[in-house]
């Protein structure tokens, strides 16, 4: 069967615009859902205003901009003056907007989520081609920046109201009789900054593992932690993370594991009741090492086994045979 075709071509730039049908229609719904949203918010405001309290007065009005799914939605809300001489904004109060936030929490959320399952440049355009450039990979940037930053903040200022301020902020309930943490770093690669490289220091806790399957663990209670700030240390960082989910006064011993580095190894001093132990890739390297390749791996299966007397024994064993050889 033959196909349609054109042959006559005078007015390309329509059979362009025809071509792209499905992509103008989403453009044309969106800027009718920026409309439909402009005026359902400001029904809200109109219905704030009819349930004030009699002690608040309208002193003007101000516009704000809110990133949405189908694109940038401007309203024009009242402010008002309480009766302490306060300045508040009813819509804003009520539907819980934070004075920085510039996106809809549920966008703000997908995007964030997107971000951390793909490379950030990727979930950026895949943003921006899904929502045919209303949202623009610029806005993406802007947006997941704007939640760095904040959680940077919050963070700092939990660690200077636990570390400076002597207040409590750690109000996690969950119990664990001992709680495993691990760390690591990265080197990131900036672009366009003053340095070329970032170290991003990650950590991790959980109170222990479970089978899932043959040979397949899941870790229990796990909580992870990413240290963005060179003005607090590492370790007090992540305690204040873990302690939004664990009680970490009830916890009878840490177990702090990494490679080795000695900024890891300072986690036994920030918990006390810790002790230090190396990960599954450095202990076998390091046995290996040490004793050789074959007495070295019977020393690491001994010691992930438990049996740790017989890791002892050939331990000393290998010990005293190098030192034989080399004449000691």
């Amino acid at each position: 069967m033959a196909r349609f075709s054109v042959t006559h071509t005078d007015d390309e730039d329509q059979m362009v615009a025809d071509a792209n049908w499905g992509e103008e229609s989403y453009l044309e719904g969106c800027a009718h859902a920026r409309e439909q949203a402009r005026l359902r918010l400001e029904r809200m405001d109109d219905e704030l205003l009819r349930r004030k309290s009699k002690g608040w007065k309208v002193v003007g009005f101000r516009e704000r901009t809110l990133v949405t799914r189908f694109g940038e939605v401007v309203v024009r809300r009242r402010i008002y003056r309480d009766e302490d001489g306060q300045s508040r904004i009813a819509l804003d109060e009520y539907l819980e907007w934070e004075s920085h936030q510039q996106a809809s929490p549920a966008l703000t959320e997908s995007i964030v989520s997107l971000s951390v399952h793909m490379p950030f440049g990727k979930a950026a355009s895949t943003v921006s081609a899904l929502t045919a450039g209303v949202l623009s990979t610029s806005t993406v940037y802007r947006l997941v920046g704007d939640v760095g930053h904040r959680a940077i903040d919050d963070e700092r200022e939990r660690w200077e109201a636990q570390f400076k301020r002597g207040e409590d902020v750690c109000d996690g309930q969950q119990q664990a009789d001992v709680l495993y943490t691990e760390a690591d770093w990265v080197w990131i690669h900036l672009q366009r900054e003053a340095r070329r490289h970032y170290e991003v220091k990650s950590g991790i806790a959980y109170r222990g593992w479970r089978s899932v399957g043959e040979d397949r663990y899941e870790l229990v209670g796990k909580r992870v932690y990413g240290h963005a700030s060179e003005q607090m240390p590492f370790w007090e960082g992540a305690s204040l993370e873990w302690g939004k989910q664990y009680a970490l006064d009830r916890v009878r011993q840490f177990v702090v594991g990494g490679d080795g580095a000695a900024w890891i190894r300072r986690g036994v001093e920030e918990f006390g009741n810790a002790v230090y132990q190396l990960d599954g890739f450095h202990l076998s390297r390091a046995c290996g090492r040490g004793y050789g390749a074959e007495t070295g791996s019977a020393i690491y299966e001994a010691i992930r086994s438990g049996s740790h007397d017989c890791a002892r024994v050939d331990g000393g064993g290998a010990r005293r045979n190098h030192n034989s050889r080399q004449g000691h």
